[in-house]
């Protein structure tokens, strides 16, 4: 990555040298010829610089499956959150299954000194939650409490505001009232027309 390999010497390679000191990389530095003789020949620099930018891209996900309550279930010894975890076993035939798991977030980062793996089949756990959320959405008493909750929050929401427009129209009334009379006092020559100075 260094062109002084190239015989070139590169300039103004920091920016911000006195604030950031060695954080702030300059995308666009100097490159000139130096004096030196190069020791490395340019077309393998640039066959180098070519593998380095095929190389630098985000490495492909090796198993994109789902595990949609990650986070959601905590450890049953350190409260933490559990994570997804898989483990991939070979059977005679030469053939793979991968087996699913939710472990201790804590374990995974942090190792044994932590907490304990703790860890449950995903299939096993997404199954009896979901089956619980089936059974609470088709419950007459929760979705009719449900829909209650749902109605107060809108009205406690809407109420404010509808209050506050009643206020506004109020207002807006009494200005036209206002109006209404200044423009009958004008008519009968009770007031005049202001005349600019």
């Amino acid at each position: 990555m260094n062109p002084i390999y190239i015989g070139k010497i590169r300039f103004n390679r920091r920016e911000n040298w006195s604030e950031k000191r060695r954080k702030g990389v300059n995308k666009n530095p100097i490159i000139v010829d130096g004096e030196h003789k190069p020791i490395i020949p340019i077309e393998l620099w640039e066959r180098v610089q070519k593998l380095y930018s095929e190389r630098s891209n985000k490495p492909n996900r090796i198993y994109s499956g789902s595990y949609p309550l990650t986070g959601l279930i905590k450890c049953p010894m350190c409260g933490g959150s559990m994570v997804a975890g898989r483990v991939k076993k070979k059977h005679k035939d030469g053939s793979y299954v991968i087996h699913r798991y939710y472990q201790c977030g804590a374990w995974r980062n942090k190792g044994i000194a932590a907490c304990r793996s703790n860890s449950v089949k995903a299939d096993a756990v997404e199954q009896f939650v979901f089956d619980k959320i089936h059974l609470s959405l088709f419950n007459e008493n929760i979705l009719k409490d449900l829909v209650n909750n749902i109605n107060e929050k809108r009205n406690s929401t809407i109420k404010p505001l509808e209050d506050q427009m009643q206020q506004i129209e109020k207002e807006i009334c009494a200005y036209d009232m206002k109006k209404s009379k200044w423009f009958e006092l004008y008519e009968d020559s009770m007031i005049s027309k202001p005349t600019d100075p």
